[in-house]
């Protein structure tokens, strides 16, 4: 493996753990899904998720190819146009489930994460319990 292809991932892991929160030994008795409604852009940043305590083992991001912008960003409360992981038009960003930290699962807390698209544009949000 190519030595930039090891550090992207690196970055990608390391970008990703403000999200991460772990969860009691009790874990997750069954799995499901969280479907969101569309979020549609303001040009502002977006929080996907208000509902104190939602966490999920995986997220999925995907926006439509009819989206106006180029690009998309996803990330904290701190995203900007100029900020953030991107995702183009046409294109998702997948966030896949953490390893366990001994007899605890770690999962995704949605509540920190956010989403900014151009006005009007739109985006998808599914994430697995």
């Amino acid at each position: 493996m190519p030595l930039w292809v090891f550090a992207a991932v690196i970055i990608a892991t390391l970008a990703i753990t403000p999200y991460v929160r772990p969860v009691g030994a009790q874990g997750v008795a069954s799995y499901g899904f969280i479907t969101y409604v569309d979020i549609t852009g303001t040009g502002a940043a977006v929080q996907v998720d208000t509902t104190a305590g939602h966490s999920c083992r995986y997220i999925q991001l995907v926006t439509p190819s009819t989206n106006s912008a180029t690009l998309g960003r996803w990330g904290d409360s701190q995203i900007s146009g100029t900020r953030g992981g991107t995702i183009a038009a046409g294109a998702g960003q997948f966030l896949p489930p953490l390893p366990a930290l001994g007899s605890s699962e770690q999962r995704y807390d949605v509540t920190k994460l956010y989403v900014q698209m151009a006005t009007g544009d739109k985006i998808s949000v599914v994430c697995g319990q």
